[in-house]
């Protein structure tokens, strides 16, 4: 019987997807019976910006077993509540979406529709009074989850701002340790199936042939496996977006206090310079420097 089994798997491409992706399948999948390999060049750029998170990133890290302190130590990284658009609607006004939840479900009927009548009555306050993180991050109050049964203590959603170079290279130690082969070196060629087309190896440039069973594309907007080689087509969104592109400028934090206050909060401002141009500016605050 022939045996269909993947034995290796080729990540092509480090920054934070190719080792989010290394890290994952060396836990889960693990290395025993399946050779992991990534391949990367110190050549090759990365953008060195902080790395605006989501709650996901929380339970991804809990996955793989990793300690939050000793993540966000290593990656200059602080606690995010929630994300502030500044200037968003009209210049002057700001809208903050907290990670979590407003209120509590009462009998089987979600909040919302308690507030939403009693605010029409004028008998409760704007819908953010009910959000803890809102009130947290106003307030620059963090708190991890807590076993506090019954209370919304005992579940705190957030995320992370964290440098994104030192966060891969904090997975890379993480997956190497855990059997991944990493390997130096550009990729000169892919070498495809001449019969199915499929991807069965990758050629550097010092002659050395990777081959595996399964090919993961973490080469960024390059594609080089699977927009340069199996040309699949790229699907351009651009007309439903005003605001395209990015402009990555890292600078010093401005003061202790303003560190301080990042650290506990983290939020992302978003700044609309106005509707004809759509230009957005995005802070990710880390602990020695501000990224915009």
């Amino acid at each position: 019987m022939d045996n269909n089994n993947i034995k290796h798997i080729v990540i092509v491409g480090g920054g934070t997807s190719g080792w989010m992706s290394a890290a994952a399948l060396s836990r889960i999948v693990g290395t025993q019976d399946c050779k992991i390999t990534l391949v990367e060049s110190e050549q090759v750029g990365t953008v060195g910006v902080g790395e605006a998170t989501i709650p996901p990133i929380v339970e991804f890290n809990n996955l793989l077993g990793i300690n939050a302190d000793e993540m966000l130590s290593a990656t200059q990284g602080t606690f995010k509540l929630g994300i502030e658009f500044t200037n968003w609607g009209r210049i002057g006004d700001a809208y903050m979406h907290p990670f979590g939840v407003f209120g509590r479900t009462i009998m089987n009927v979600s909040f919302w529709h308690y507030w939403k009548k009693a605010y029409e009555l004028g008998l409760s306050p704007p819908l953010d009074a009910y959000s803890l993180n809102w009130l947290a991050a106003k307030q620059n109050r963090f708190l991890r989850s807590g076993n506090v049964p019954n209370s919304p203590l005992s579940k705190v959603h957030h995320a992370y701002h964290f440098d994104a170079n030192l966060y891969a290279r904090f997975l890379r130690e993480f997956s190497t340790g855990l059997g991944v082969n990493r390997i130096e070196g550009l990729v000169e060629q892919v070498i495809q199936d001449p019969q199915s087309g499929f991807i069965k190896g990758i050629k550097l440039q010092d002659s050395t042939i990777v081959n595996g069973d399964f090919f993961i594309d973490c080469t960024g907007f390059r594609g080089l496996l699977i927009e340069q080689c199996l040309e699949t087509g790229y699907e351009d969104w651009s007309h439903y977006l005003p605001c395209n592109s990015a402009q990555a400028v890292p600078t010093a934090a401005l003061s202790q206090k303003a560190a301080l206050y990042q650290i506990y909060c983290a939020l992302q401002r978003l700044a609309m310079a106005n509707s004809s141009t759509a230009q957005n500016r995005q802070r990710h605050c880390l602990q020695h420097r501000i990224c915009q």
